[in-house]
């Protein structure tokens, strides 16, 4: 009789286990919200003006990277209120542009993704693929080896750095494919491309133009590959960028301004023409160079009371 009773209640709780294993899986069906939010839910045609407004650099970061650090390093400009007129970075700076960087190469990483999965909207893919060369053109240029192939993947938590040289070795690769892949009988991008569109003939013309512009930057370091690409680029299909009408103009999210005007006169940056930049103007045509009384040739430091050594 106790034999009985013990196969009963081994019985029993073998049901009551089955039973509430499959409450709980019922249980967790029941508790996900069937209207949230994920990524196969979201038109990655969504996610490029986004990209393409912030990557363009709102006015805080242009002035932080462009103005007051590119400018300064190549002496398009002078300053005397920072440390970058005497080509020492600010890690403030360039962490905040460092940061923001991913953010962009994930939500173009996305876009690729689910264009490549769905099989659907290549012009989107192609021109994601150019905008994301063009991202990680200007970040290779100011942080040299850094991550890439793996960067923003959804694979790895830590992306391993490539060297620049691959980089824009890889680069040349994307906008070569990528401009080729582009239908130009097709739009299906329109008003959510900020820069051209969804003009696919000239997203072909930027491609090519960005890949002569990498390439030219490599004439001193690696003047074969520079050749070949440069060559390559001219003769592509759908041309170069010739004339003001095919420039890109991104649509700036401080109401289109020209972000020089707030820097210098909102901000009061105090930024000018620097010395060599004057000269570089001035000697076209034989033009002599008129040196200030407080200048000294190899001396970045200023005469006191003076705001720039323009």
């Amino acid at each position: 009789m106790k034999s009985f009773f013990k196969y009963i209640a081994m019985g029993a709780v073998g049901v009551l286990l089955l039973t509430g294993t499959t409450g709980c899986e019922d249980f967790d069906k029941m508790n996900t919200n069937p209207n949230a939010m994920t990524p196969e839910k979201v038109n990655p045609l969504y996610h490029l003006p986004y990209v393409q407004i912030y990557s363009t650099l709102n006015v805080d970061q242009w002035e932080r990277i462009q103005h007051l650090t590119v400018d300064m390093f190549s002496q398009y400009f002078a300053n005397c209120a920072w440390e970058t007129q005497l080509c020492q970075t600010n890690n403030g700076w360039s962490t905040g542009f460092w940061n923001l960087h991913w953010t962009w190469i994930a939500n173009l990483n996305h876009i690729i993704r689910r264009c490549e999965e769905t099989g659907e909207n290549n012009n989107l893919q192609q021109i994601s693929r150019i905008w994301r060369a063009w991202c990680f053109s200007r970040a290779t240029d100011l942080f040299g080896d850094m991550p890439y192939s793996e960067a923003c993947n959804g694979l790895v938590q830590a992306a391993s750095y490539d060297s620049q040289k691959d980089i824009y070795y890889d680069l040349f690769k994307e906008l070569t494919e990528a401009g080729a892949a582009l239908d130009l009988s097709k739009n299906t991008v329109n008003d959510y491309d900020l820069i051209f569109a969804g003009d696919a003939a000239s997203w072909q013309r930027f491609a090519n133009s960005l890949r002569l512009r990498l390439a030219m930057r490599l004439t001193e370091c690696d003047p074969g590959k520079a050749k070949a690409e440069a060559e390559a680029a001219i003769n592509a299909p759908g041309g170069l960028i010739k004339d003001n009408v095919q420039i890109w103009r991104a649509q700036n999210h401080y109401n289109a301004i020209n972000p020089q005007y707030p820097c210098s006169y909102y901000w009061r940056s105090h930024c000018c023409m620097s010395v060599s930049m004057q000269r570089i103007l001035t000697n076209l045509g034989g033009v002599p160079v008129k040196k200030l009384s407080y200048y000294k040739e190899g001396s970045y430091r200023l005469k006191p009371k003076t705001r720039c050594i323009c």
